[in-house]
């Protein structure tokens, strides 16, 4: 037998082998494992082997096993009957679980030649049954009769399998070229050297709808868009002419939804051999995506030109209506939200529209400049299509049912909408109607007005952002203009009481004035001494209040008592000057929980102002009364009133009507500032209102009133008990559900205490994206937040709160707890969404009536 005989297992002298598969590499020599525990049997069965075949030998079927787990098998087995642990009968009865006859061939050898064994042997799976002792040549006979079987097997498949992949490839490649047959997105045409029709493929008949009929000889230029087909007769007609390549872009009519696509159209002609054309050959290839990308492009740069062009964002919402009318629909307008969950319509532009009043009262609800709400899609960033308006909408029903039936009459046929959004800040949203243009908004307008919006959203943000920097350096320059002034005012203020103070001690310690001037001289010392203390008191005030040290000492106050006192300490001024001071209305109304020096200083600034305004044979009121859960004290006056321009800044700090060098009244302007933080700091409120200059003003400020006793028994189900040094509870508290959020773990648990001992179910939060989950989960009545926190501060978490709607607790009750106490970092809290600035640190006390006080607010709004 030859090596190359041998190398491809046993194949006897004489015998045929079978051909190779085309392209298959000589296989590799046979293997042949031989398992037996006996050194002896096993040298002898590799000896009879190995001639012919690779060997490897194993004791025993477990380390048989193994080998086969990781690696490739042999192509035959020599397995004894006897082997230690796993008898030969149970390693074959394994091997099958895995192995078929062919896949693995065994022969078993035993020195047992029983009938029953031989039978139990092959049931067991093995191919070949061998008595020992054997001839080596049978065995190795018998072997390279089962390698044979088993090569001749797999080479039958590896034939089948390329014979299955070659005819595989076949029937792919066969219907890869029926597919592009059937698929030419191309209308493929042929004319006769006249330029009649006289063949079109399936992609006319499916596109158009029509027949060949249809489309034989000229009458196809009838699916040409009127707007196009003149000029189309005139190239194919230069083109049969002259015989150049006809090539043009032109719309076609649709069949589906009677639309026009554009196309590009092109033909060649074919010529005999004397140069005369015989035939044409054509295709018409659908550019209209291509088209309208190009289109949208340009209309989106146009619209980047038109949103720059003013800084105004009513005047750039104006341009953007006036460029989509009509080259994206037939009308436009923008809506932009008013802080709120609604928006307005601040521009529109329309062509070709009768009912355009119709159409504005269907778009915001019931008339041109009512507010709309924010539809939910727009929340979620989502452009909003009614393709056909005329067709019910599922899932559409109520106030949006209405809305589309009012548009519906309107005479629009589609409608769009886009909202206008950035890094998730919603501005409003862009709206788009067609009416008589015939056509209908797709999936193909939804990215354009999607862009559209983003881009108006910029802009419109720019512009509001400039209008805010341009308003805030206006606030700023008035601000520092200000505050020159109220230095300017401090320097005279201090001065005057100084000069009368040094020129009267100047001329007692000369002792040239005669009895009756020394005691006018100490008179006026001790007034002008006075007025620089209630200065320097202001200022201190003013010092304290924007470092936040300014504190209350509370106890329960009766606030009759207070105004009185006040009243009798103004009366003398008023009585010298001849003004009459009337308490009009006041009657008891019960204790109020803060401090009596600094509320008695409220009603005395009020007064003072009242009376220092109010010229002679004039009158000043003080009404006191009980409005609800609170005291409202209101001082009129029939003075010089204040211009309508004045009052957004009648509290603020260094802001008096008259601030020039002229002014009538002295004084730093600082009382008012002062009134009004010591007010918020008891829970309260303070408002000034003037019909004008001299016809007077009215001052009114309410703080919430302490439960009396008898109320407190009244409502004992309704409020935790009365202890003896407890904090004071208002009954507001009760129940109350209130949010913390606060990064500092001490803080937030002190708060949490004070409030759950008064009744109050507390949540808290330690950082602004806990606290936005937990409002959206389940709003509070009350919120409480650190402004000054890492990651998110609480203007960011306010922001976001003021975005959800209502019923996700947009609307909350909060109050900004900050160590930041100027004016200006109050004016940020409450413009940022917050309803109480409160600086810290607060008392106990202070914190329970601010809540209370705002839950009461809210509640009867």
């Amino acid at each position: 037998m030859t090596d190359s005989q041998a190398s491809d297992g046993f194949w006897p002298e004489g015998s045929p082998r079978p051909p190779p598969v085309s392209g298959e590499p000589a296989p590799p020599r046979a293997r042949v494992w031989i398992v037996d525990d006996s050194p002896l049997e096993i040298e002898m069965a590799k000896r009879a082997i190995s001639p012919r075949f690779e060997t490897e030998l194993f004791n025993d079927g477990a380390t048989l096993i193994e080998r086969l787990a990781h690696n490739t098998g042999p192509d035959a087995i020599v397995l004894d009957w006897q082997l230690p642990g796993m008898s030969g009968i149970e390693v074959c009865r394994f091997l099958r679980g895995t192995f078929d006859e062919i896949a693995l061939p065994i022969v078993m050898l035993t020195v047992h030649g029983h009938k029953q064994d031989i039978v139990e042997g092959l049931a067991a799976g093995a191919n070949d049954y061998l008595t020992k002792p054997y001839d080596p040549a049978e065995l190795l006979a018998r072997v390279g009769t089962l390698v044979r079987t088993r090569r001749l097997h797999e080479r039958a498949k590896r034939a089948e399998k390329a014979l299955s992949t070659e005819r595989d490839r076949l029937l792919e490649s066969e219907q890869r070229f029926r597919m592009l047959a059937e698929a030419i997105p191309q209308i493929v045409w042929t004319a006769d050297a006249e330029g009649g029709v006289d063949y079109v493929n399936q992609r006319w008949f499916e596109y158009t709808g029509t027949t060949l009929e249809n489309a034989k000889g000229l009458t196809w230029m009838s699916m040409i868009h009127p707007d196009d087909r003149e000029a189309c007769a005139e190239r194919w007609q230069a083109s049969k002419t002259t015989g150049e390549v006809f090539d043009l872009q032109f719309r076609i009519k649709g069949a589906g939804d009677g639309e026009y696509r554009w196309f590009l159209g092109r033909a060649v002609p074919l010529y005999d051999g004397s140069g005369r054309i015989t035939k044409w050959f054509g295709t018409s290839t659908d550019i209209h995506a291509q088209k309208r990308a190009t289109w949208a492009l340009d209309l989106l740069g146009q619209a980047s030109v038109a949103l720059i062009s003013s800084l105004d964002s009513k005047t750039a919402a104006a341009n953007l209506t006036r460029l989509a009318v009509p080259a994206m629909a037939d009308w436009c307008g923008v809506f932009l939200r008013d802080g709120s969950d609604s928006a307005k319509l601040a521009a529109d532009s329309h062509e070709g529209t009768e009912s355009i009043e119709l159409l504005r009262s269907a778009a915001v609800g019931t008339g041109g400049t009512t507010p709309q709400a924010t539809p939910p899609t727009h929340r979620r960033g989502e452009v909003e299509i009614v393709s056909n308006v005329a067709e019910p909408q599922e899932k559409t029903e109520g106030d949006e049912a209405a809305r589309l039936k009012t548009l519906h009459e309107a005479g629009v046929t589609s409608w769009m909408t886009a909202p206008l959004a950035v890094q998730n800040r919603l501005f409003g949203w862009l709206a788009f109607a067609i009416t008589g243009s015939g056509r209908r908004f797709d999936e193909a307008d939804r990215s354009l007005a999607a862009e559209l919006g983003r881009r108006t959203a910029v802009a419109i943000d720019n512009a509001r952002l400039f209008e805010m920097t341009q308003r805030e350096r206006a606030r700023v320059e008035e601000a520092n203009h200000a505050k020159d002034e109220f230095l300017a005012t401090v320097s005279h203020e201090l001065r005057t009481p100084l000069n009368a103070i040094l020129g009267w001690t100047v001329m007692l310690r000369s002792g040239n004035l005669p009895e009756e001037k020394r005691a006018r001289a100490i008179d006026t010392i001790e007034r002008n001494a006075r007025s620089q203390t209630q200065l320097i008191e202001d200022l201190l005030d003013i010092s304290r209040i924007v470092s936040g040290k300014l504190r209350l000492n509370r106890s329960p106050v009766e606030p009759l008592a207070v105004v009185e006192a006040a009243v009798e300490t103004v009366r003398p001024a008023a009585e010298a000057k001849g003004v009459r001071l009337k308490l009009a209305q006041c009657t008891p109304v019960g204790p109020v929980m803060g401090d009596p020096e600094r509320l008695q200083q409220v009603v005395w600034n009020l007064l003072s102002n009242a009376v220092k305004f109010t010229p002679k044979g004039g009158r000043v009121d003080v009404r006191m009364e009980r409005v609800g859960g609170d005291v409202e004290i209101a001082v009129t006056d029939t003075g010089r009133g204040m211009p309508p321009q004045f009052l957004p800044y009648v509290f603020e700090r260094f802001r008096q009507a008259d601030m020039g060098i002229a002014r009538s009244f002295g004084g730093l302007g600082l009382g008012l500032a002062i009134t009004r933080h010591l007010v918020e700091l008891h829970g309260g409120s303070i408002e000034a209102t003037s019909p004008g200059e001299g016809l007077g003003s009215t001052f009114v400020f309410r703080v919430p009133l302490t439960a009396t006793k008898s109320e407190a028994t009244e409502t004992s189900s309704d409020r935790l008990p009365s202890k003896e040094g407890s904090l004071p509870c208002p009954e507001e508290l009760q129940g109350l559900n209130v949010l913390i959020v606060e990064d500092e773990r001490d803080a937030r648990e002190l708060m949490a205490s004070i409030l759950e001992s008064c009744g109050a179910q507390v949540t808290t939060a330690a950082t602004a994206a806990e606290a936005l989950e937990l409002v959206r989960q389940a709003p509070p009545d009350v919120m409480v937040s650190d402004v000054g926190m890492p990651g998110e501060s609480g203007y960011e978490l306010i922001r976001k709160i003021r975005l959800l709607p209502p019923e996700q607790g947009g609307r909350t009750p909060a109050v900004a707890l900050t160590a930041y106490a100027r004016m200006e970092d109050r004016t940020r809290a409450l413009m940022m969404g917050f309803d109480i600035h409160v600086p810290k640190p607060i008392e106990p006390s202070e914190l329970l009536v601010v809540i209370a006080h705002l839950a009461s607010r809210f509640a009867t709004s």
